[in-house]
């Protein structure tokens, strides 16, 4: 990717990460935006829809936790991601930041992220819904009608419900980052929890 990683890796970096250097920098699965012990992307994009919460960070003692939505794939593709931002610094001559061998994750159960999906505002999807929609959801206007986004504005998910002939089509869209198992974990969770006979990406 030459300089275009850099760039990317850049976007993605929160602010805590280039402040100082940690004993460790260890990333998990845990989903929390609570100030002020939570500390937010500065750099979240707050003009979009879904797909624009990223991973929190959290003191501890001489530690910095990095804290994603549940997911294993999620969580250490992101500690693979500060390892090398912090390689690329390191090599740059940036000495002041944390070490890329002091880059560990703690990989999250599936459990875990089940936990995480029961307790976001994907239970008050409404009942009796025949399909999902999951993925860029926003970007079907002619599908969704315009329609304004339910859930609230606080919750993880959004959605619109639409009917269609005889069957009840939710599109769902997410404001934090996932992908990887935590898409199939949602699956799950729609199938268990309230019997969506049928899911489709987008």
């Amino acid at each position: 990717m030459g300089t275009s990683l850099s760039r990317y890796l850049e976007m993605k970096m929160h602010q805590a990460l280039r402040e100082r250097c940690y004993d460790r920098i260890v990333v998990t699965g845990a989903y929390a935006r609570t100030a002020p012990l939570e500390e937010v992307f500065q750099g979240e994009k707050t003009d979009k829809d879904f797909n624009w919460q990223r991973p929190t960070t959290l003191l501890v003692g001489k530690e910095l936790h990095i804290r994603c939505f549940p997911g294993n794939d999620h969580v250490e593709h992101y500690a693979e991601l500060i390892a090398t931002f912090l390689e690329i610094q390191h090599r740059n001559g940036h000495r002041s930041l944390t070490l890329p061998s002091n880059v560990v994750y703690i990989p999250p159960s599936c459990s875990d992220t089940q936990k995480a999906l029961h307790a976001t505002n994907l239970k008050d999807l409404p009942p009796h819904v025949d399909t999902v929609v999951l993925g860029l959801v926003h970007r079907l206007d002619r599908l969704t009608g315009g329609a304004e986004w339910q859930g609230g504005s606080d919750g993880c998910f959004g959605w619109v419900v639409r009917k269609f002939n005889d069957r009840l089509v939710a599109f769902v869209g997410c404001r934090p980052s996932f992908w990887g198992d935590i898409a199939g974990e949602i699956v799950h969770y729609l199938a268990a929890s309230k019997r969506i006979s049928e899911v489709l990406y987008f």
